[in-house]
């Protein structure tokens, strides 16, 4: 029995020698000899066989491969395009990114100023080069109708604006040579409005990225109100030219000549009214309806108001009726 004792020990010493080079099985299933298993897939998306998982890096800084002069240098050549109307080489997408970038390194304001800047320059060129040649008054007679559309010391309206201005009855033969002076001056600022539309259009297409982001972040005006608040400080009530008041007594003198029986052109009527209407004085008042309108009705009531009387010493009151029927109807058309 010791004998066989001393097999056995020396047996399962050899056994214990032979298992320490071996592997261990993966799991209970190999060791038994039963079929392997595959093992459970891990929580989450699962796993897509043959495709390389890489691992996830941290997104760069965001470097400028352009400087930020170079940026705006490249946009600003851009807009000056635009504003020329050579747009067929332009890279809408490319100087998007210009302006993407600049905000994101926080070069918002300079874009903005910049922007801002180019746009007045601009507006000043075409204003020296397509109105101030057309305009139809001499620097005397501008400054006169100026002073005749200014209010008094109350801030009201003169009540003989239109006589100052030679709008009343009877004064026809003396205005009616003014009419295509009146039509080639707000003939070219209707062009060089609809050309300042077209480019701003353009322009805010760019520039995209300031609207949604600088803008609201910065309480700062988009860029087509921008353009138009441009617009409207740099041409309509320019301090440099009088083109304000050229622009009204035109306007003034094409209506008056029209009640006197002349024939003018309605439509740049319309469309230098349609301008006006959009260009904003505040947040209540349009450009039309503060500086316009106002002379427009107290010049009219000053008209009528002389012709009523001409025709009430004169003619009998039946003719005064029709005369005022007739009135109301030309007004309405």
């Amino acid at each position: 029995n010791a004998r066989g004792g001393g097999d056995a020990a020396r047996q399962r010493h050899q056994r214990a020698r032979s298992d320490c080079g071996r592997t261990p099985p993966a799991d209970a299933s190999e060791a038994g000899g039963g079929p392997r298993r595959r093992p459970r897939p891990r929580s989450g998306a699962p796993r897509r066989f043959g495709v390389r998982h890489h691992k996830l890096r941290a997104p760069r800084k965001h470097g400028l491969s352009v400087s930020v002069e170079e940026m705006w240098s490249r946009l600003s050549a851009a807009i000056a395009q635009i504003q020329h109307h050579n747009i067929s080489k332009l890279s809408y997408e490319e100087h998007y990114r210009y302006a993407y970038n600049l905000i994101l390194n926080q070069q918002g304001d300079m874009l903005y100023q910049g922007v801002q800047l180019q746009i007045q320059e601009h507006l000043v060129n075409q204003s020296d080069m397509r109105l101030t040649p057309v305009f139809s008054l001499s620097i005397e007679e501008a400054q006169a109708a100026s002073q005749a559309m200014s209010g008094s010391d109350k801030g009201k309206l003169r009540d003989n604006t239109a006589r100052l201005l030679g709008l009343l009855p009877g004064n026809a033969e003396a205005l009616f040579p003014t009419i295509p002076a009146g039509e080639r001056f707000l003939s070219a600022v209707t062009a060089m409005w609809d050309d300042h539309c077209s480019c701003m259009s353009k322009i805010r297409d760019v520039l995209k990225y300031v609207d949604r982001v600088y803008v609201p972040n910065h309480r700062r005006e988009p860029i087509w109100d921008l353009g138009l608040d441009l617009f409207r400080d740099t041409v309509v009530r320019s301090t440099r030219v009088p083109c304000r008041t050229n622009l009204l007594v035109a306007m003034l003198r094409q209506v008056y000549c029209e009640r006197e029986g002349a024939t003018v052109e309605r439509r740049t009527i319309k469309a230098v009214t349609d301008m006006l209407l959009s260009l904003l004085h505040d947040a209540k008042q349009s450009v039309y309806t503060h500086d316009f309108e106002p002379i427009f009705l107290s010049t009219t009531s000053e008209y009528y108001a002389t012709e009523a009387t001409r025709l009430l010493e004169s003619q009998r009151a039946t003719y005064y009726l029709q005369s005022a029927e007739r009135r109301f109807a030309e007004e309405q058309a």
